[in-house]
């Protein structure tokens, strides 16, 4: 309700919207919260990154929560504005990875994981996925 209040009083509050967006998306307490609905967080995290655009996290944080709704198409969207305001963000190259993924698209999955890799050159996680990715591009592999 304290959230509520502030953007009553400032309603271009960002961080609010998006702390409203959090709630919502771990299925937290009160008007915010639709019991974990990354609907209902979207809605909030996509008001965040309007009254907050130059902020990159405001819009993983639309992309991640418009990814988990099952809206790939504006998840990417999303993903990609905030790869334009800055590219190192490894969390928006992640998520982009794993959209490419669930949708084998598996060149652009690869590339997403290298350039995760050259981010963050220690990451086991992008390693193994990377791995992965390049087992499925194989020929007579699984590829589509």
């Amino acid at each position: 309700l304290l959230l509520l209040a502030a953007i009553r009083d400032d309603p271009g509050m960002a961080q609010a919207y998006e702390d409203l967006g959090h709630l919502a998306r771990e299925g937290g307490e009160g008007a915010a919260a639709s019991a974990g609905s990354p609907q209902a967080a979207s809605e909030w995290y996509l008001q965040s990154a309007r009254h907050d655009p130059l902020n990159d996290s405001r819009w993983v944080n639309l992309g991640l929560s418009l990814s988990e709704a099952g809206d790939a198409a504006r998840a990417k969207r999303a993903l990609r504005a905030a790869r334009r305001l800055n590219p190192a963000n490894g969390n928006a190259v992640r998520a982009l990875a794993v959209i490419a993924w669930k949708e084998k698209d598996w060149a652009l999955c690869r590339e997403y994981f290298a350039r995760l890799l050259e981010l963050r050159p220690a990451d086991p996680e992008a390693t193994y996925w990377l791995r992965r990715v390049e087992e499925e591009l194989r020929p007579g592999d699984r590829t589509p």
